[in-house]
């Protein structure tokens, strides 16, 4: 119910309003829970104009003990290749200047920190801070999820390489997409 009612805009209580209403179809389990139909969902968000919403990602709720090896190791020049990547065939731009490598700097200390104690506030708060700096000098939204995306790539090729277990990768991979979540949660 909590994943329908959010995917409206609204609460658990209006939800069941709309269901008891008739206005939103539902099914009952054998202990009597609510299912909603992700269709009739979908449907009645069309119908009253309701734009989609989207379920937060949570951080991970545990360490990733390789990528925090990795990032205290070489984070900086693996963010460096990520930067080299985002501005391929064109100008560098402010991921890629000297500006921005002590604010990057910090930021891979903040992500490696988190990875190694699993408590990830501090890496998107920090992830927040570098893209309002990044902002400030004329970067995108778009220019900073595309330095995050290629800096996650060039993370799980590293990561690969060091022989991490395929869940520490999906769990970085999930780390990343909250990271990227927050930071178009915030911007708007």
């Amino acid at each position: 119910m909590k994943d329908a009612a959010a995917t409206l805009g609204v609460s658990a209580s209006t939800l069941r309003r709309l269901a008891d209403e008739g206005r939103i179809a539902t099914a009952r389990t054998e202990g009597g829970h609510r299912r909603f139909d992700l269709h009739a969902i979908r449907q009645f968000a069309a119908e009253k104009g309701a734009p989609p919403g989207i379920r937060p990602i949570a951080p991970p709720d545990k360490p990733i003990p390789t990528l925090a090896s990795e990032l205290e190791a070489g984070g900086v020049e693996l963010a460096a290749t990520a930067a080299a990547a985002l501005y391929r065939g064109t100008k560098p731009g402010w991921y890629a200047s000297d500006e921005a490598t002590p604010e990057i700097r910090a930021w891979v200390a903040t992500l490696a920190a988190s990875a190694g104690s699993g408590r990830y506030a501090p890496a998107l708060e920090r992830s927040e801070d570098l893209r309002q700096r990044a902002h400030r000098q004329g970067v995108t939204l778009l220019e900073s999820h595309g330095f995050l995306d290629r800096f996650r790539d060039v993370l799980i090729g590293s990561l690969g390489h060091a022989g991490a277990a395929q869940e520490e990768l999906t769990v970085t991979r999930h780390l990343f997409a909250a990271l990227q979540q927050a930071m178009l949660a915030r911007y708007s």
